[in-house]
């Protein structure tokens, strides 16, 4: 029989060596985690001996994971918490995971969340491939443009002066970038290193979407035009209901959350429908529409309303501040509706849908 080097406290030399990194840990490496957990549980392992097995298979970044999950499990805390409190699962494992705890499920948690991690990983493999050819191409482009202006261009630019022949216009621009990209080369090459290096680091610091809720149709026989906000808030409600249902996410994570546009009478509604669900989001909560005016200067009514307030707050107001690290999470919800004119002279019912993002800034 194999033996088991069982995981114990007073094999780690310090606590402060299985926190050297705060990177998350990769979908390749959660996807092999999450299946394997899965048939361990479905088995009726114990958890500390499932960590344990899991400890020997996984590599150096993720044994430190479990080692530490391990010990916070030792120390009391339920399996949620002991993944949590190693900053290296993301909260949307996180929430996945509290989720099966709670409801007894946690296998089949681990199976769908194998499965989510898998279908991501082919996704990103996909993108990677997808992308290869036009890279290539586009390096090559520059690679030939180069060549062309600083071996090609010169030639006929002797030929010219040596014949006396005035150019036309669209080849001094042509001769004239030659001469700019020959006297001023380590310019651009050190220009282009720099905005190469910038756009990698946006690209990796950035804000990012990391949930999508798409939301379903919502008709609560409501045909009054005038009264889109009543209309919508329960489209909107439905959505964020969802999310917390099935995450278990807690509405104290999110530094905002953001409809558009439910103008005043709309966001009262969608706060009492969520409280009277169990969920409450008053102190994180905003709308919008209100955002985009004062009211209590200006004589707007309910607030602002149209297409526009959800993408002018965002990119004005709410992207700024999740760049600048003020805000770390934010859910926006834009809602929508199908009315036109002649829908309301006849006094049709109003159907409504709101569709949410979940931004995080890391």
């Amino acid at each position: 029989m194999q033996k088991t080097n069982y995981i114990n406290r007073d094999n780690i030399k310090s606590k402060s060596n299985l926190k050297k990194s705060n990177q998350k840990i990769k979908s390749k490496e959660l996807k092999v985690l999450c299946k394997q957990m899965s048939i361990l549980l479905k088995s009726g392992c114990e958890i500390t001996r499932i960590l344990n097995i899991l400890y020997e298979q996984s590599n150096k970044k993720l044994k430190r994971a479990i080692e530490e999950v391990s010990i916070n499990i030792q120390n009391g805390n339920n399996i949620t918490e002991s993944f949590e409190k190693t900053n290296l699962f993301s909260s949307f494992f996180v929430n996945m995971l509290q989720a099966g705890e709670l409801s007894g499920n946690l296998d089949k948690i681990m199976n769908d969340l194998a499965k989510y991690y898998d279908s991501e990983e082919r996704l990103k493999s996909k993108i990677i491939s997808i992308s290869i050819y036009p890279i290539i191409l586009i390096i090559m482009s520059m690679v030939s443009g180069f060549f062309i202006l600083v071996f090609i261009i010169p030639n006929f630019e002797m030929i010219f002066e040596a014949n006396g022949i005035n150019p036309p216009l669209l080849t001094k621009i042509l001769i004239g970038t030659s001469v700019f990209v020959r006297e001023k080369y380590l310019y651009i090459f050190f220009i282009s290193l720099i905005s190469i290096l910038l756009v990698c680091y946006l690209i990796k610091y950035s804000p990012k979407v990391k949930y999508i809720i798409p939301g379903k149709v919502i008709d609560k026989g409501i045909a009054d035009g005038n009264n889109m906000g009543a209309a919508m808030a329960p489209a909107a409600v439905d959505t964020i209901y969802s999310y917390f249902e099935d995450t278990k996410d807690d509405p104290k994570s999110f530094d905002l959350i953001a409809t558009g546009d439910l103008g005043t009478l709309g966001k009262k509604i969608t706060c009492d429908l969520l409280r009277q669900k169990g969920v409450d989001i008053f102190d994180v909560y905003t709308d919008c529409g209100l955002e985009i005016f004062d009211l209590e200067e200006q004589d707007v009514h309910c607030g602002g309303s149209g297409c526009g307030c959800s993408g002018t707050v965002f990119a004005s107001y709410i992207y700024p501040k999740l760049v600048n690290k003020e805000f770390k999470k934010v859910m926006l919800v834009s809602t929508g509706a199908l009315l036109s004119p002649t829908s309301t002279l006849q006094k049709q019912t109003i159907p409504c849908i709101a569709h949410a993002v979940i931004i995080e800034s890391e």
